[in-house]
């Protein structure tokens, strides 16, 4: 490694993962010559403005990629979760994208993206653990 001093931060800061997160978002579009588009983020608040539910993704070339979406458990089936993809799907296609992606676990919301016509693309078995199972999913905007 060189004459360089390497130290191992097990707590990395926000600031820390913002820096490795925008190099390798660099690195993609001078590599693939593909625009990054950015990040989508919403959430819904209830009356006491705390954080029920949201979503949070971003959009590069033709595609959206969720990361991350989350309804409160007491909130779940009351229509919030199909907001929040009605919305970053909608930006998505604001932005020119024309599929969107995801993952989920078997004990997420397998059913809730196929209800939501979202097509599973591949599997990993026994992730994290069995009998658990890691789905990897796309939806084609139109």
């Amino acid at each position: 490694m060189g004459n360089q001093e390497v130290t191992v931060d097990l707590n990395p800061d926000q600031d820390a993962l913002n820096f490795i997160e925008n190099q390798l978002y660099a690195f993609n579009v001078a590599t693939t010559q593909l625009p990054f588009g950015g990040f989508i983020s919403c959430v819904i608040r209830d009356k006491q403005n705390a954080i029920i539910a949201g979503i949070h993704g971003y959009t590069w070339g033709i595609g959206c990629h969720i990361d991350y979406m989350w309804v409160d458990e007491n909130q779940r089936g009351q229509g919030y979760g199909s907001k929040l993809l009605e919305i970053i799907e909608a930006e998505a296609l604001n932005r020119g994208c024309k599929l969107m992606v995801t993952e989920t676990f078997s004990f997420q919301a397998l059913p809730f993206y196929l209800k939501a016509n979202y097509e599973v693309t591949g599997k990993m078995e026994g992730f994290p653990e069995s009998p658990h199972e890691n789905f990897f999913l796309k939806k084609v905007l139109k």
